[in-house]
């Protein structure tokens, strides 16, 4: 006979039983949250808003026109990575697709009904394992070997680089260095290379570990005080390529961008030849008013704190703090691509960089208006006829 006590335990296990929860698989959601003390109303509306914001991050990526795809390959380098990437993508949607279609099936055809057959219970199918471990290494083996073999095409210029040009590139907070051993060239902002020409990037950095990143052109290569790292890349037709660092390196990483400017062969040597050469200094005896300026300016950076930090080829001004402005007029943008290089541009800048770029090393040097003026009118001189860009541009004060 049954004790008392026994009886309330059967009748307690008893009155909370489960009951067989009738309603369909496609309520789960609407179930947990219902037991969390919600209340869901499944609405046309609020479901296509739903499936609205999950495709939204798929779709911010395809832009036919953006400045840093790197899925708009315009080299054999970044070509390489992405015929490598189409193929395993597509391998691993048709995995996915199939495998979430199994689970789907398997969850509506064979989900707990009322009053249905207890589950049938069994260890392991050969058949099933085997197979899905051989087609499991057959895809890796084949992944494996396209990687291999982009790596190969990625290494061959490094591996044989008697007909590419070495430019050596030095990341700083948050500006490119950019030098040309086999010419002497030193620039900054913008790294000028021949189309069709293989490039070896030799990369380094002078402070903390950043990134060097030109999308459309190529992968990532960090640069690492004290390392050489070396890539290889190589642009197919002319323009200019949008660049940053992909490492965050500190308050103004967003802001350490850059610009690949690829020219034509006969444009490249002509823009060779001319920076080869330090330019003329502006003439200490003009009556022009705009020489007087250029040459008040000249006086002023040899006298400040100018060429403390800075570089000026052909003077005494050889500072390596910041970037090298020979030929600065020439140049597409203003402190690390964070402006475009005009004369209004660069005349903020020297009213206050930290205005533009906060945490910047060129400090406020609190100059008077006509000294900025007379600095701008040196630093903007007509000098780089290679280039029709930079604030050189007589309607560059316009833009």
């Amino acid at each position: 006979m049954m004790s008392a006590a026994g009886a309330r335990v059967g009748r307690a296990h008893s009155s909370c039983a489960r009951r067989p929860d009738t309603r369909p698989p496609g309520d789960l959601l609407a179930r947990g949250m219902e037991h969390m003390g919600f209340t869901t109303v499944a609405t046309p509306a609020r479901r296509a808003s739903t499936a609205a914001a999950l495709a939204l991050p798929l779709l911010a990526g395809c832009s036919s026109d953006a400045p840093q795809s790197w899925l708009n390959a315009q080299g054999p380098a970044s070509r390489a990575v992405v015929e490598l990437f189409w193929p395993i993508t597509i391998a691993a949607i048709i995995v996915f697709i199939f495998v979430q279609g199994l689970i789907i099936y398997s969850v509506i055809k064979y989900r707990a009904r009322p009053d249905g057959p207890e589950a049938q219970q069994f260890h392991g199918n050969l058949t099933v394992e085997l197979g899905s471990t051989i087609i499991t290494a057959l895809v890796f083996i084949v992944v494996l070997a396209m990687t291999v073999n982009t790596q190969r095409v990625l290494s061959a210029p490094l591996e044989n680089p008697k007909d590419a040009l070495t430019i050596k590139v030095i990341g700083h907070q948050w500006w490119w260095e950019f030098q040309y051993p086999d010419d002497g060239i030193v620039t900054g902002s913008d790294m000028v290379i021949p189309i069709g020409k293989p490039i070896i990037v030799e990369i380094t950095s002078v402070d903390v570990i950043h990134s060097f990143w030109v999308p459309m052109l190529a992968g990532k290569m960090d640069a690492i005080p004290g390392r050489n790292n070396r890539m290889y890349l190589e642009a197919d037709r002319e323009g200019v390529y949008s660049a940053q660092c992909a490492e965050f390196c500190g308050i103004e990483h967003a802001l350490m961008r850059f610009d690949v400017v690829a020219l034509a062969p006969d444009a490249y040597e002509k823009w060779r030849t001319v920076h080869k050469t330090a330019p003329a200094e502006p003439s200490t005896t003009s009556t022009d008013p705009s020489i007087v300026l250029q040459a008040r300016g000249a006086q002023l950076f040899q006298a400040g704190a100018c060429k403390t930090c800075h570089a000026i080829d052909g003077t005494a001004a050889n500072g390596k703090v910041g970037p090298n402005l020979t030929y600065f007029a020439g140049r597409t943008s203003v402190a690390g691509k964070t402006l475009p290089n005009t004369v209004e541009n660069v005349k903020a800048w020297l009213r206050n960089p930290q205005a533009i770029k906060p945490g910047s090393l060129m400090p406020n040097l609190n100059l008077k208006e006509e000294e900025v003026d007379a600095l701008t009118a040196y630093l903007c001189r007509p000098i780089d006829p290679s280039v029709s860009t930079g604030c050189q541009v007589p309607s560059a004060a316009k833009k």
